[in-house]
């Protein structure tokens, strides 16, 4: 008998799960057992009630709400990896009651909308040695924070986005120099795109199995094994924060893990990350972007006035 356990991290996706959490819970549906439990921080939404109801309804599923885990954790990775090892914990605390083979691993925000029971049966026929599956996306690879490979990311993605920028020249430019500003947004925009949006690789669906040392795309499947032997925390203190994914999948490959990126397994098509690989997406959002920061100054310069 085939046992799986669905967990993952969640705050403040109240528009978005019960969507992914259904497709998701469609597509691991051909195990014989099924378990779910989810960490929720920091909402401010509905999330909770939610998942409050779920619990009521689905005698396998189960949640704990951390509160407010921003006054501990500022840094987003740290809060995140701090949510994951709860789940770790559960897992490790739960061996002796109920020891599951799988567990997957998802996020529930929208990033799920295209995964299919027949890709997880795929997995499970599939004669590759693996210990850890990464899902795909159609239009390109988003998840780069998370992915270390030899030759395609062998380093932390912001870290060489840094180092690029440092050659770019820090002088300051005078209002009426428009021309060398332009070209100070495009030599801005390259290092972005060269760093980042061309390494979002299309992997045709076809394609063999993509071996790697860490990966995860939003969704991922483990042999329990793993979980039960490492956890995120982080393995060393660097200049750059790693993704909570690279501490834990680095302990597993370095220990022999086969990890892979299967093309097959695809989450998405497009999504928010990866349409970032168009120019004119990327110049538009920044504007946008910095149009909203720009009212948000000028509203909260109205109520200070006022209060005044």
């Amino acid at each position: 008998m085939n046992s799986i356990l669905l967990v993952g991290t969640v705050s403040n996706v109240e528009k978005k799960f019960k969507s992914d959490f259904h497709n998701v819970y469609r597509a691991i549906s051909c195990f014989d057992s099924i378990d779910i439990f989810l960490v929720e921080s920091d909402s401010n939404d509905a999330t909770v009630e939610i998942l409050e109801n779920l619990k009521l309804k689905m005698k396998n599923f189960d949640y704990v709400s951390l509160g407010n885990v921003k006054e501990k954790y500022s840094d987003r990775v740290e809060r995140i990896r701090f949510c994951r090892n709860r789940y770790v914990d559960y897992i490790k605390n739960k061996i002796t009651e109920k020891e599951w083979d799988y567990i997957a691993v998802a996020d529930l925000d929208g990033m799920n909308k295209t995964i299919d029971i027949s890709q997880i049966r795929d997995l499970l026929t599939n004669t590759n040695p693996w210990d850890g599956v990464f899902a795909n996306q159609k239009h390109g690879y988003y998840d780069l924070f998370a992915l270390r490979h030899p030759e395609w990311m062998p380093n932390n993605c912001f870290s060489d986005l840094t180092e690029s920028r440092k050659k770019i020249s820090s002088t300051k430019l005078l209002k009426y120099q428009i021309f060398k500003r332009f070209k100070r947004v495009l030599d801005y925009d390259s290092t972005r795109r060269s760093s980042i949006y061309k390494k979002m690789r299309v992997i045709p669906k076809e394609s063999n199995w993509i071996k790697v040392d860490s990966a995860f795309g939003g969704f991922a499947i483990y042999k329990s094994y793993w979980l039960h032997k490492y956890d995120y925390s982080t393995s060393a203190m660097e200049q750059f924060t790693n993704s909570e994914h690279v501490d834990f999948n680095l302990k597993c490959s370095k220990d022999g893990a086969n990890l892979f990126i299967v093309p097959k397994l695809m989450n998405s098509s497009w999504n928010e990350y990866n349409i970032n690989r168009y120019f004119i997406i990327r110049q538009v959002r920044q504007f946008l972007g910095n149009h909203l920061r720009l009212r948000e100054i000028i509203l909260k310069s109205r109520i200070i006035f006022f209060r005044k």
